[in-house]
């Protein structure tokens, strides 16, 4: 189980190492076998599958996000937890998004998803 504390520390630290930039501080959440489901993994893969899968191919496609983001700031609204999961609620470019996040044994993400609002 996570703890609301845990959970609040990931959620801020992801925040904060995508303000940055900071790409590898963002991969140190997931593991190796991440499988990330987000409908921008089309627009910026023109992968149809919508999920990457493999930290690899995952540090890729971050890295593409974060050119395109072009100095885009992430603004952290609310995290919810579950069992072995966490919501994190934020905002960019004054819209909503929302990344859960499954976590592993090790503490690590091993699946994700994404979901944007399209206002």
């Amino acid at each position: 189980m996570i703890t609301s504390e845990r959970a609040y520390f990931i959620a801020r630290d992801w925040i904060d190492a995508w303000n940055r930039r900071d790409l590898n501080r963002v991969l140190n959440y997931y593991s190796d076998r991440i499988q990330h489901t987000s409908p921008m993994v089309v627009k910026f893969t023109r992968d149809m599958n919508c999920t990457i899968k493999g930290k690899k191919r995952l540090r890729q496609y971050f890295f593409a996000g974060m050119f395109r983001l072009n100095g885009t700031r992430f603004k952290l609204r609310d995290i919810m937890v579950g069992v072995d999961s966490i919501s994190i609620i934020y905002e960019a470019k004054n819209k909503s998004a929302t990344e859960i996040m499954f976590l592993n044994e090790q503490g690590k993400v091993n699946r994700s998803y994404a979901y944007y609002d399209e206002k």
